[in-house]
């Protein structure tokens, strides 16, 4: 009974000192070729055109060098920059008896049309001193000066004028304009759309390096 207990502790001694002398022997690296992956060059190119709108007056200057161009300008899309009001008041004075007394009826009758600004319109008559450009319906139109009292943009137009407003013919009948956005009609100019275009090809080589292999 003795001599298998003492086997035993020789076989567990045996086991202990085997596990002890394997986990110090240091273990053998294995050497793998590091592989470098070749970076691919990168090449951008722009845009071939970037385009941006902005709305600018319409001036003498652009009048002229559309003209040069042999550009119709009737094909220009045109705005007004500021409201416009046109208005007219019918008086409703009047004198009567009614179940014998004197009745004197006052009042007025208006009529508004409003023009807001940046209302697209189109050019209907080129005159020597300006444009005519309808807003709605043909032949009702309206006058934009460019003369010696506007020299460089193209203004409303209108007679009889007083206090920052005007008279004008509009749809057979004679209105007074006014500016709800300015301190005088004669503030209102024509504008019209911009569009800028950078034309170009332009390409970006990045470098992307070399690598030992």
């Amino acid at each position: 009974m003795i001599d298998k207990k003492m086997q035993k502790t020789k076989l567990y001694i045996t086991i202990l000192f085997s596990t002890l002398f394997f986990s110090c022997v240091p273990s053998r690296q294995v050497d793998v070729p590091i592989k470098f992956q070749p970076i691919q060059p990168r090449i951008e190119t722009a845009p071939k055109q970037v385009e941006t709108d902005v709305m600018i007056p319409f001036t003498r200057e652009l009048y002229n060098r559309l003209r040069a161009a042999n550009q119709d300008i009737r094909k220009l899309q045109f705005f007004v920059d500021q409201t416009i009001i046109l208005s007219r008041g019918t008086s409703q004075d009047k004198l009567y008896i009614d179940q014998g007394k004197l009745v004197n009826q006052s009042g007025m009758n208006e009529n508004k049309i409003e023009l807001p600004a940046l209302t697209p319109g189109v050019v209907e008559l080129i005159e020597p001193d300006g444009m005519r450009v309808s807003f709605e319906s043909a032949n009702n139109n309206i006058k934009f000066i460019n003369n010696k009292y506007s020299p460089e943009f193209f203004i409303f137009s209108g007679n009889n004028w007083e206090n920052g407003t005007a008279e004008i013919d509009y749809k057979g009948t004679t209105y007074r304009a006014s500016c709800a956005t300015c301190s005088s009609v004669a503030e209102a100019k024509l504008v019209v759309r911009q569009k800028d275009i950078m034309a170009g090809d332009t390409k970006s080589y990045i470098i992307g390096g070399r690598t030992i292999h």
